[in-house]
């Protein structure tokens, strides 16, 4: 036993010894399958990008869901980006869009038989036309034009009949105003 014990103290007061050209490195199982799969990996991506060519991957190779609200940098997305009539009252935040719709007539117009008249109706301050056209009171009249203006909306009405009609001018009249949402309705996740 005692043999053992100075065997072992000598070992330890050795200097190490460099390895020479002879010596074996201990080759293992975890050794060979590391290795084997970091060359396998390093493989793969190597072959993709020397293989596939620049900007190849897009929508059609996409699985379905595969791009989600947290995996889109914030503001990627803009108002130039998304598609015409793709998105609906659902897909904004509530209060994202509010309308206020307003009414308004111009005083009547007289227009004699043959003539042709124009009135226009003013939209309140703030407010623009989105829409609007004109109103007579007699059979033979034609609205010949009609359109917004800065203001609000006017109407061309040409009197065809043999008697003085009188018309309006209609307008309804919009103020859009874009909400910002609220800062946790931005950050939280949608349908995530």
């Amino acid at each position: 036993m005692e043999q053992k014990s100075t065997q072992r103290e000598t070992r330890a007061h050795q200097p190490r010894q460099r390895m020479t050209r002879g010596s074996r490195i201990a080759v293992n199982y975890a050794t060979i399958t590391s290795s084997l799969a970091l060359v396998i990996a390093l493989g793969g991506v190597g072959w993709a990008a020397a293989t596939l060519p620049r900007n190849s991957v897009g929508t059609p190779q996409l699985k379905e869901a595969a791009v989600t609200t947290p995996k889109v940098k914030r503001n990627a997305i803009t108002g130039a980006k998304v598609r015409d009539h793709s998105l609906h009252r659902a897909d904004l935040a509530p209060g994202a869009l509010e309308v206020e719709l307003t009414h308004v007539a111009s005083d009547p117009r007289p227009v004699t038989p043959g003539a042709t008249g124009s009135a226009e109706a003013t939209c309140p301050a703030g407010m623009e036309a989105t829409g609007g056209g004109a109103v007579g009171d007699a059979f033979g009249s034609t609205l010949d034009s009609s359109y917004a203006t800065d203001g609000g909306w006017i109407a061309f009405v040409r009197n065809e009949s043999t008697s003085a009609m009188t018309f309006q001018t209609y307008a309804v009249c919009a103020e859009a105003r874009i909400a910002s949402p609220p800062a946790e309705a931005v950050d939280r996740p949608a349908g995530d």
